[in-house]
């Protein structure tokens, strides 16, 4: 007959083994859920996803250094917002740091480039129009908030800043950039605070009638590391088409003393339709240029006072991602800033045109 003390430790060892093996059932089995754990936020659509994994997953995992597209992780759950042309007059939208995905026709060619589109929200939030349909608006005013730099920076232009910068202007492609500007609106000659910079004009976009700074232009020309949608690694055209994430320039490029983690730095700032750009010259060289945070600004502007609206399953539900979408809070949530020094961390988001805005052929100078 075995002794109790001999009895108490086999069951302690039998009790550590079962510990072991479900601890290793644990470590082998991960979920499958795809849940960013900054936010705790799904990709609300397995092509948000890819799109998002193409340029932004090695930013993510550090295999590349160079700033974010879109941001480390979705800011929202999948949204249903209003749209007039999608099906049953709602679309489904999830943000990020620097921009809104948007699905407007789910029943499109998931091979295209523009089945997943991200708004025109810069062009919404410089105009005041919250567009809800290809020729619906709501008119607001335009963005009190800081293009870049700290949420309590004073010296920058804002949205509303750049409004009166919008006019159409002429080629002025190999020029000298040194004019200025401030929250207020007030213009300058910054030749001596600026010039030593030796940043251009490098393109003309006829389109809209505005000149693309020298750094702004290389940026999005730029090749780089980037993920197929079969998850290969390989390289590539980090914007193909180039304004397939930015749209075309609504303004000319202009310095600003913008205040960045608590220091007033010199930032030249550039709208367009889609996206704010910024180039930040004290910055290490694979971070002097970064987008804004366009899209927390447009979630901020458009539903800091508004209950923003729940959304049904996704269009195409991630693999072992719950298909429900968790209704957004009523107040705005504050996500995560991006890391990125010249982006502002306040929230906002938007809709934008389905129809994707065409690549131009710009002129460089010449007749």
């Amino acid at each position: 007959m075995m002794s109790r003390t001999t009895c108490r430790s086999k069951s302690s060892r039998l009790a550590l083994i079962l510990i072991f093996i479900l601890s290793l059932f644990f470590i082998e089995s991960p979920s499958q859920e795809v849940v960013t754990a900054a936010t705790g936020q799904s990709f609300a659509d397995a092509n948000f996803q890819r799109l998002w994994n193409r340029t932004d997953k090695l930013v993510a995992d550090g295999s590349v250094a160079r700033s974010y597209l879109w941001g480390p992780e979705p800011n929202t759950a999948g949204l249903q917002e209003d749209y007039a042309e999608a099906p049953g007059g709602k679309r489904q939208v999830q943000y990020f740091d620097k921009s809104r995905m948007e699905i407007t026709n789910p029943s499109g060619d998931q091979r295209s480039v523009y089945y997943v589109s991200n708004g025109l929200l810069a062009k919404e939030l410089i105009s005041g129009q919250l567009q809800l349909g290809d020729a619906k608006f709501e008119q607001r005013a335009s963005a009190e908030i800081g293009v870049a730099g700290d949420p309590d920076d004073t010296n920058g232009p804002t949205y509303r800043t750049l409004k009166e910068l919008t006019q159409p202007t002429t080629e002025d492609v190999g020029n000298p950039i040194t004019k200025a500007i401030d929250r207020a609106g007030n213009k300058r000659d910054g030749t001596a605070e600026f010039g030593k910079y030796n940043v251009v004009q490098d393109i003309f976009v006829k389109e809209t009638g505005h000149n693309i700074a020298k750094p702004f232009w290389s940026y999005l020309n730029q090749t780089g590391l980037v993920v197929s949608p079969e998850g290969v690694k390989m390289r590539g055209r980090l914007f193909d088409p180039v304004f397939f994430a930015t749209g075309l320039p609504i303004t000319e490029a202009w310095w600003a003393r913008v205040k960045v983690a608590g220091v007033v730095k010199d930032v030249l700032v550039q709208a367009f339709e889609r996206r704010i750009l910024t180039y930040t010259p004290a910055n290490s060289a694979a971070y002097q240029v970064e987008m804004g945070n366009v899209g927390q600004h447009y979630y901020q502007w458009r539903y800091i006072n508004i209950a923003p609206p729940t959304s049904p399953a996704p269009t195409t539900p991630v693999q072992g991602t719950p298909v429900p979408i968790t209704p957004a809070p009523s107040a705005p949530p504050s996500p995560t800033p991006t890391s990125t020094p010249t982006l502002t961390p306040t929230p906002t988001r938007r809709p934008a045109t389905p129809t994707p805005t065409p690549t131009p052929v710009p002129h460089t100078g010449g007749s």
